[in-house]
């Protein structure tokens, strides 16, 4: 395909229209004429749950460096979240958290952002997408296999079927040509398929499963003048500590409030067992918030949590033409709120690869971005082992000696938490990725953890 000097190609295809798909589209259009977003599902034309997502009823935490990154693909876009109904909040003064050994002290802060449901979010994302009309978004169509050149060094496009009829399996299968094809369908990707198909090794996995379970519902909660606070994180702590809470100020003067459980302790989707899941909770600051409160929605479960990583760097071999990001390379355990942001920043570092790529060069594009993208998810992935390396009867986890420090010495950070202010800010500053994880390392707070250590 023939292109001008300032394209790398002329047509690109991305399989998957969810936020990693949404802001790859938006940036490949940098780079290529054309873009096609081809996504299984159909898009609601209003902000409401739709079957391609199924997180989409749960929990929606974008992290504040997720946050930054949007507002820099999106110009203007915490603005119009907040038009309409994201929830403003300063994560230190409106928050409050509850760890195993209390309640951490709330101040006012500079860390501050947004929450709101995930239908909220992805609908004005794809808002500001469809403004590009270099764009063609395909829906209710699904990809089947990868087209490849003669000698199957290079993806040379893809290939599809529409799911718009119980009959589509007999559906006549169509040819996308594409320049390049990226890969952004989330965990159920059949990328290992793919690859086999065409003669390539799958990348190996790492699959780590905590047995973590959620319930979630919607809630308007009364007009309480003594109530403080924004939102509520009861933070659980395996092995003695199962449980935990989350509730979110989301659009609609709703809360979302989700039961979290690990080590197969599930919460319940029944009425009477989601109450007493709640009042199963050390303290009844939630019960009490509850009381008064209105259900807006049924009680919806949620169990598919392992986190799944697939070593794309490892790889000795790779087509031209292809590569994968989002949750078809590194998928976490959603209650870690890193998916988003995760996506987010594999996202600006695929940007950044393209931009410092050349068109007689792409065939080692893959390469050179799947390292790069290996790179930037080992951060996240190492905090969400981190949060479940206490979880008794964990599948998977497997740690070298250094990681088992690390861990047991952040679990002491976290036991200083309702004591030590400044560690506080410095603790969820590290969790929302605006500072290095080595910022945990500072002398002083080293030595408030002995201190805590040897004191008790």
């Amino acid at each position: 395909m023939s292109s001008p000097s300032n394209f790398l190609g002329s047509h690109v295809v991305v399989i998957g229209g969810g936020m990693a798909g949404l802001l790859s589209a938006h940036v490949l259009t940098r780079y290529f004429e054309r873009v096609s977003l081809i996504e299984r599902d159909s898009y609601p034309e209003k902000p409401v749950f739709r079957a391609g997502t199924p997180q989409g009823r749960h929990v929606q935490t974008i992290l504040i460096r997720g946050q930054q990154i949007l507002e820099e693909f999106f110009p203007g876009l915490k603005d119009k979240l907040i038009a309409h109904g994201a929830v403003e909040s300063d994560f230190m003064a409106d928050y409050i958290y509850r760890f195993p050994s209390g309640w951490a002290s709330r101040t006012s802060s500079r860390l501050k952002g947004f929450s709101c449901s995930r239908p909220l979010l992805e609908w004005l994302v794809r808002q500001e997408v469809i403004t590009c009309k270099r764009i063609q978004i395909i829906e209710k169509h699904e990809v089947v296999n990868l087209l490849t050149s003669n000698d199957r060094r290079s993806i040379t496009g893809v290939q599809m079927r529409a799911r718009n009829s119980k009959a589509y399996m007999e559906h006549e299968l169509l040819d996308l040509p594409a320049d390049l094809v990226v890969d952004t369908s989330g965990r159920d990707s059949h990328v290992l398929h793919w690859f086999k198909a065409i003669g390539y090794t799958p990348p190996p996995e790492t699959v780590i499963n905590p047995f973590f379970g959620y319930s979630s519902r919607q809630y308007i909660p009364s007009v309480d003048y003594k109530r403080t606070w924004k939102a509520m994180l009861v933070q659980a702590l395996p092995p003695q500590d199962r449980r935990g809470i989350l509730v979110l100020p989301i659009e609609g003067n709703n809360w979302l409030v989700v039961l979290a459980g690990t080590g197969k302790d599930y919460p319940p989707t029944d009425e009477t067992g989601f109450l007493d899941f709640i009042k199963s909770i050390p303290d009844p600051t939630l019960h009490e918030a509850l009381q008064n409160a209105q259900p807006s929605s049924s009680i919806y479960g949620y169990r598919r949590t392992e986190s799944r990583l697939r070593h794309f760097e490892q790889l000795t071999r790779l087509p031209a033409g292809f590569v994968a990001l989002g949750d078809a390379v590194c998928a976490f355990n959603p209650v870690h709120g890193q998916g988003t942001t995760a996506a987010a920043l594999g996202v600006k570092a695929f940007d950044a690869c393209l931009r410092q790529q050349h068109q007689s060069d792409m065939a080692s594009f893959p390469y050179h971005f799947q390292r790069k993208l290996a790179k930037v998810n080992e951060l996240p992935w190492q905090w969400a082992k981190a949060s479940d390396y206490y979880v008794p009867g964990i599948e998977g986890m497997q740690l070298k000696r250094i990681e088992e420090l690390t861990y047991r010495y952040l679990g002491s950070v976290i036991g200083l938490l309702p004591t030590a202010p400044s560690v506080n800010k410095t603790f969820i500053e590290v969790k929302h990725m605006v500072k290095a994880p080595i910022a945990l390392l500072h002398p002083s707070i080293v030595a408030k953890v002995l201190l805590h250590k040897f004191s008790h």
